[in-house]
């Protein structure tokens, strides 16, 4: 359903951040 498909978004987005937050902090 939507909730499925945003809960694969979000972690998708939350997984870009975090690399981004990476490269960030080192």
């Amino acid at each position: 359903g939507a909730a499925d498909g945003d809960k694969k978004r979000i972690q998708s987005i939350l997984q870009e951040t975090w690399e981004s937050a990476d490269d960030w902090f080192y």
